[in-house]
């Protein structure tokens, strides 16, 4: 299995996420539905059932990560020269409209719960952290971890995460910004969940080439 298949995104702040994107495609929430002072955090997770193994599955993962930085950047840099929030409601809305349509349709012949699959979705997730950031005009930062060695983590989370590689950003200028010691913390609290198990393995939301 190819890294790029073996792969999987999700946004850990706002805790509430999924209830807000909801919200906003019913018209009960308006852009922006996160707020300036709010943490924002998402994670990458390469190597998720079969680990990062050797150089070669290293640097594949290097160029992966390196590919969803660039674009979250660029996007991130277009989105900042729009700030009319009636067009970015509209427009913002219509996508995600349109993209869970498009799930709707991949998943019709695979047992996936398609709620679970949109709101995990890296397309959607990736845009709210990038047009959120692009619209408050912060800072943001992204750091790259692994292979992570069974030493570093709790017993609790050798299966989940040794042998994996980590890609985790947040909309702070650095790990300094951050109201913990370290910026993998929440990712092991979250990890640590049974609904990150369940979700895991019921809702494949890998990342595709097209989400890079």
């Amino acid at each position: 299995m190819a890294i790029v298949a073996d792969s999987y995104m999700g946004m850990i702040f706002p805790e509430n996420i999924s209830e807000r994107i909801s919200r906003f495609l019913d018209g009960k929430l308006n852009f922006p539905f996160i707020n300036s002072d709010e943490l924002m955090c998402i994670f990458f997770l390469y190597g998720r059932k079969l680990k990062v193994n050797g150089e070669d599955e290293y640097k594949q993962v290097i160029d992966l990560a390196g590919q969803t930085y660039r674009k979250i950047s660029m996007d991130i840099q277009a989105h900042s020269r729009n700030t009319e929030i009636d067009r970015i409601t509209e427009f913002v809305r219509s996508n995600y409209i349109n993209r869970g349509l498009q799930i709707t349709v991949e998943t019709r012949s695979k047992e996936v719960n398609v709620d679970q699959r949109f709101f995990s979705d890296p397309v959607i997730l990736s845009d709210c952290f990038a047009r959120h950031t692009a619209y408050y005009d912060q800072d943001f930062f992204f750091q790259v971890y692994g292979p992570i060695k069974g030493s570093d983590l709790t017993s609790n989370m050798h299966e989940i995460l040794q042998g994996r590689m980590v890609m985790i950003g947040y909309n702070r200028m650095d790990q300094e910004s951050l109201p913990f010691e370290h910026p993998l913390m929440p990712l092991y609290v979250w990890m640590s969940d049974p609904t990150y198990s369940d979700l895991s393995v019921k809702n494949d939301s890998k990342l595709s080439r097209n989400d890079q």
